[in-house]
C-alpha cells in the first residue's frame, strides 16, 4: 500500500459536497468561537452561518491540509480586478502556524492586478497584525448593528508586486 500523501498544501475546497461543507462549516464555528471571545460578544453573524449556506455559496474556499486535517480556510469572492476575502479562519489547534500568512499568500498569489478587501473587528488584534504584516492599509472604521467596531482594509495588488520586482 502507498503511503498517503500528509504533506500540508493549499487546495480548493469543493464545499458543494456535503461532507466538505460540514468539515468547512465545523472550522468556521470553532475559529468564531475563539473570535467571539477574543471581541467581547455573544451575538455574532458568523456563528449563524448554517451547513446549508456553506453548501449553497458562490463564492470560493481554499484550505490548509495538514495531517489529513483541514487545519485553515479562506473563502474569496474573486474577480479579475478584485478579491474580497469574506473568511480567513483558522483551527484553534492550529494557530500561531503561519497557517493564516500561508492562506493570505495564496490569495495574494492569485491575482496580479487591482486590489485585495478584507474586514475584521477592531478588537481582533491578530488579524489586524496579519493584514498589517502583508501590505494590507485601513480603509474605514464603522459599528455593526450588533456594536462591532469593524475595518476594513485593502491592498493594491500593482504596489505588492512592484516591491517585490528586482532593482
Amino acid at each position: 500500500m502507498a503511503p498517503q500523501n500528509t504533506q500540508p498544501k493549499i487546495t480548493k475546497l469543493d464545499h458543494q459536497d456535503l461532507g466538505t461543507a460540514d468539515k468547512i462549516h465545523a472550522l468556521l464555528q470553532s475559529s468564531y468561537r475563539v473570535e467571539a471571545t477574543l471581541i467581547g460578544v455573544t451575538d455574532f453573524p458568523p456563528l449563524k452561518r448554517t451547513i446549508a449556506n456553506v453548501h449553497n455559496a458562490t463564492t470560493e474556499f481554499w484550505g490548509w491540509s495538514e495531517e489529513n486535517r483541514l487545519a485553515g480556510v479562506v473563502e474569496i469572492i474573486a474577480t479579475d480586478t478584485q478579491v474580497e476575502i469574506c473568511s480567513l479562519v483558522v483551527d484553534p489547534k492550529s494557530f500561531r502556524m503561519g497557517v493564516a500568512s500561508r492562506l493570505l499568500r495564496h490569495v495574494l498569489g492569485s491575482i496580479t492586478k487591482g486590489r485585495i478587501m478584507v474586514e475584521t473587528a477592531v478588537a481582533n488584534s491578530p488579524a489586524i497584525a496579519l493584514y498589517q504584516k502583508h501590505g494590507f492599509s485601513e480603509e474605514k472604521r464603522w459599528h455593526t448593528a450588533q456594536g462591532i467596531e469593524k475595518l476594513s482594509f485593502s491592498l493594491d495588488v500593482a504596489c505588492l508586486h512592484q516591491a517585490h520586482e528586482p532593482n
